[in-house]
């Protein structure tokens, strides 16, 4: 009996050291030489992931490491060209994989066509915390089920079945800075803001600060304060400029 086991054992582990990676059917990867750009001019990436197809255009390799890793912009490290050389690709799974399966095939064809190498570390980082302010959260516990969503209307932001992590990754983008949950609230809410009431149009980045600060305290009881955070970045070893085909 336990040599029956042994070998079972030693079956298995042969089959997990040579399972290949998951990997597109078809795939193609070329550089992007047209740009197409916003309406400030900047250039506009896009990626659509529907089951079983993946397209990133117009992307860096950075923005394509930051898609196959789920990760954001500041935990990739690496040559200036990354930020700057964009890419068109498109890729066809054998059946309809759901999107985890999708990032996961998108990490081997980066190693593949870049010969992507990278190491992780964590490194302490500007940012900022999320936290409870004084007199607690003055949220709403939702009642619905699904994903959380957010519909933004100028300068109104309708959220519901908010979860404060991801709460946290939305608060990025007018911060230009990672954001880290450190609220302890479990739970997923709806609520609604309007930032209009605390800043104008003419306002700099120092009072959009100042201004995003009163608009969470009074509106949800909640505070971010700068700090430094430890945060995990994927640095990279090696990439080609070049992809191959």
């Amino acid at each position: 009996m336990t040599r029956i086991l042994v070998t079972l054992f030693l079956i298995a582990a042969c089959r997990s050291f040579w399972q290949t990676p998951p990997a597109f059917d078809a795939a193609s990867v070329k550089p992007n030489v047209n740009h197409e750009v916003n309406n400030e001019g900047r250039p506009r990436a896009s990626v659509s992931a529907t089951p079983g197809s993946l397209r990133l255009q117009n992307s860096t390799l950075s923005e394509c490491i930051q898609w196959a890793y789920n990760i954001q912009g500041y935990q990739v490290s690496g040559p200036g060209w990354i930020e700057n050389e964009r890419f068109d690709i498109a890729a066809k799974a054998a059946d309809a994989a759901p999107s985890q399966q999708l990032r996961l095939m998108l990490q081997t064809l980066l190693n593949e066509r870049f010969k992507l190498t990278f190491h992780r570390e964590t490194r302490q980082l500007p940012g900022y915390a999320l936290q409870v302010a004084k007199g607690g959260p003055k949220l709403h516990e939702s009642t619905t089920e699904g994903e959380p969503t957010m519909k933004p209307n100028r300068a109104v932001m309708v959220t519901e079945r908010m979860t404060m992590a991801r709460f946290a990754e939305i608060l990025m983008q007018p911060l230009h800075s990672p954001v880290a949950d450190l609220t302890a609230l479990k739970g997923r809410y709806d609520f609604t803001i309007d930032i209009s009431k605390y800043v104008t149009p003419d306002t700099g980045p120092d009072g959009m600060i100042a201004g995003l600060t009163d608009c969470l305290r009074e509106e949800l009881g909640l505070r971010i304060e700068a700090r430094k955070l430890p945060l995990e970045m994927l640095v990279i070893d090696h990439a080609e400029k070049t992809p191959s085909q």
